[in-house]
């Protein structure tokens, strides 16, 4: 992003634009910048990095560069709002009543926040209040395809 703010910070001997995290060419432009700068570690901003950079560590490790990243799987789980919700009902860890908005919501019957299934990407990411109950021939407006997951304080 040309416009992050770490582009501007004082002091920084190089700056580079990459590509975005979710762009085929992001890890590749990382190992290459690295080597150049003999950088050892890399730290994510975005989930879309994230992602990538855990996909990749096996790669980035060889290459003697670090990602500060859980493992692919872990990340992959946390970003999914239902599967993450799921994980930790099952640890009985008390969570907000979820379902896919293109389910049964006659459940939510008060204020509902709707978000998108993953959090990622984030130029489409959204958050919208629902403050009319749903029904099932209804979603009030919010678009399915963007946001597959409903969620309402207990």
């Amino acid at each position: 992003d040309p416009l992050a703010a770490g582009l501007y910070e004082p002091g920084l001997a190089a700056r580079y634009v990459v590509p975005s995290g979710d762009s085929p060419d992001y890890v590749d432009n990382l190992v290459e910048i690295a080597g150049r700068e003999d950088a050892s570690l890399v730290w994510p901003t975005s989930d879309e990095e994230v992602v990538a950079l855990s996909a990749a560590r096996t790669r980035l490790l060889s290459c003697g560069i670090t990602p500060i990243v859980s493992e692919e799987k872990v990340v992959r789980r946390s970003i999914d709002k239902p599967a993450m919700v799921a994980l930790m009902k099952d640890a009985g860890v008390p969570v907000p009543l979820t379902a896919p908005l293109d389910g049964d919501l006659s459940m939510f019957d008060g204020p509902t926040i709707v978000r998108p299934k993953t959090a990622m990407p984030w130029n489409t990411t959204e958050t919208r209040w629902a403050t009319e109950p749903f029904s099932s021939s209804s979603r009030n407006g919010f678009p399915t395809s963007r946001a597959t997951c409903i969620c309402m304080r207990r």
